[in-house]
């Protein structure tokens, strides 16, 4: 059988991997310009139909201002009245907010603020006694920029009997030393339900005394300086420091000699001279414990 022997040379093999590589590379580069392209065409869309409104915009403006040019003065007059009347229905909320809140009572609070154009706010607020209420009530209706209020409701809490409150407690979702409800202070809460009618004059005079003085919210003044003794007038304490010290010798033999020796430093305040109080006191003591004996004994005797 003949032999078949092969002399070529063994052919290399050809890397396809930066064939795969470069092939990605491309499929990636043409979907980034297609989605640009989207992109583009969706952006040119879009500003079109921005600048098409905005045209539509400009035409319906200059015909208004063509009407109320072709306005005659007594129609001028109508709407510039119109404008004005408008612009005095406005409510500076934040000064509103802070005199209603000022004139709250200091444990009430807001439960919930309504605005209602053009002059009426409608509140919730509560309070822990019964007689804050009237209290607001008339504190709103003395105040310059309210012209009405008026109380629908005041609502409480159901009060839950107490022997009910003590056996809930008691079991306290498992906590053994949960103290009863009886031992705490229960301050059940008062709603009112008000409607506050605003005065727009008084607003705005409360408005521009609040820009005049340039304050924020009400804070207490400071204390009052004496101008003689450069005291204050609210500070009715006065702190004094007292060091004592005490000296004790007592004798057992029958005669005694008690020192006692007290010294008093009191810092006054405003720079006052400091006084020291020196007290010694001797006292010499006798005792004759044999005449007392002899007494006994005759005693005993007879």
């Amino acid at each position: 059988m003949p032999v078949e022997i092969n002399l070529l040379s063994k052919r290399e093999k050809k890397d396809k991997r930066v064939m795969y590589v470069l092939g990605g590379f491309a499929a990636l580069c043409a979907a980034a310009l297609i989605g640009a392209g989207l992109w583009g065409a969706a952006l040119d869309r879009e500003t079109a139909a921005l600048e098409e409104e905005r045209m539509d915009r400009q035409i319906e403006a200059a015909e208004i201002r063509g009407d109320i040019n072709e306005l005659s003065d007594e129609d001028q007059m109508k709407l510039a009245e119109m404008i004005t009347e408008m612009n005095q229905k406005v409510m500076p909320g934040s000064a509103v907010l802070h005199e209603m809140v000022r004139l709250m009572p200091p444990e009430g609070y807001f439960v919930e603020y309504e605005y209602n154009f053009p002059f009426d706010v409608y509140i919730e607020v509560a309070f822990y006694e019964m007689p804050d209420v009237a209290y607001y009530h008339r504190a709103l209706e003395d105040s310059g920029m309210v012209s009405q209020v008026t109380l629908h409701e005041v609502t409480g809490e159901d009060m839950i009997p107490e022997e009910d409150e003590q056996e809930e407690t008691e079991q306290g979702f498992g906590f053994q030393s949960q103290p009863a409800m009886s031992d705490t202070a229960y301050l059940p809460h008062y709603v009112a339900a008000m409607t506050v009618t605003l005065d727009p004059l008084g607003v705005k005079a409360f408005q521009e005394e609040l820009e005049e003085e340039g304050i924020e919210g009400t804070e207490p003044a400071p204390p009052a300086e004496d101008e003689e003794n450069g005291i204050e007038e609210d500070d009715a304490d006065i702190d004094v420091d007292i060091d004592l010290d005490l000296d004790l010798d007592i004798d057992t033999d029958g005669e005694g000699d008690f020192q006692f020796d007290e010294e008093e430093n009191t810092d006054m305040p405003d720079g006052e001279d400091e006084s020291e109080t020196d007290l010694d006191i001797d006292a010499d003591i006798d005792e004759d414990i044999d005449e007392e004996m002899n007494n006994e004994q005759n005693g005993g005797d007879e």
